[in-house]
């Protein structure tokens, strides 16, 4: 079975679970790995622990009323803050705040989720990723959002005019360096199997590099950036598909 799924019961274990109950044979990672990376929280504990660098961030644990959204606002300082769910995909649900009073609208908002909010320091600057196929980091790409950033829109439709550049030149071959060093530690630290795509924050004006989270089944639409980067590496679309495929067939399920 060849996994495209995304957002619950797709990427967070629970297909995996019931294709490995059944001895199907599947591509991407277990239900465990796929359950850790899915939820933000456990992920960021994870990753801290493993030493990757991470923005500031909280925690509003869902059940939550008014008065949990007036003591996180009052955590919160002048901004900008990103507000998302702690287990959705894609950028569903996902905002940016530049003072407390979109936080608090924000957070009133994320309760229609019925799940854990993550309000998580905006770090400025590029919008970057760096997959990992079969153990090995492949190159870095940059998406260039035309929107405020890289959200459901941007990442989806061809009209927003978003841009992707494979190893962009204007971020210093030092810090794809790192990038890539770090997605395979991400990947590892989260236990992945075959592959997957780490996604990053970096502002040139302070040096600051952050992961912001780990993506088990990557996209594989005209517009996703596994595709670019494995193009960019050599490795065709057909190709990389039968090297996902053949990666998933050397485990005994």
């Amino acid at each position: 079975a060849f996994l495209g799924l995304h957002g619950e019961y797709g990427e967070d274990g629970t297909i995996q679970h019931a294709l490995a109950e059944r001895g199907v044979c599947y591509t991407g990672s277990g239900p465990e790995a796929s359950a850790r990376a899915f939820d933000k929280i456990r992920a960021k504990r994870l990753l801290g622990r493993a030493g990757v660098p991470l923005a500031a961030h909280g925690i509003l644990e869902f059940p939550f009323g008014a008065r949990g959204i007036r003591h996180a606002v009052r955590m919160t300082g002048d901004g900008p803050w990103v507000v998302k769910p702690a287990r959705m995909g894609s950028s569903v649900g996902v905002t940016l705040c530049r003072n407390r009073g979109q936080v608090r609208r924000a957070l009133e908002q994320g309760a229609t989720y019925r799940q854990h909010q993550l309000i998580e320091e905006f770090v400025p600057g590029h919008e970057l990723t760096c997959g990992v196929l079969a153990d090995r980091p492949l190159p870095v790409v940059e998406a260039i959002a035309q929107r405020t950033f890289f959200d459901y829109e941007a990442k989806y439709t061809k009209s927003t005019g978003t841009q992707y550049v494979v190893e962009p030149t204007t971020i210093p071959e030092a810090v794809r360096a790192e990038i890539r060093r770090l997605a395979l530690e991400s990947h590892r630290a989260l236990g992945c199997d075959d592959y997957s795509r780490t996604d990053f924050r970096y502002d040139p004006k302070t040096g600051k590099l952050v992961v912001l989270e780990v993506n088990t089944l990557p996209g594989m639409t005209q517009t996703s950036l596994l595709p670019k980067a494995a193009g960019a590496a050599g490795i065709s679309f057909t190709e990389l598909l039968t090297r996902i495929c053949s990666l998933a067939m050397r485990v005994v399920v």
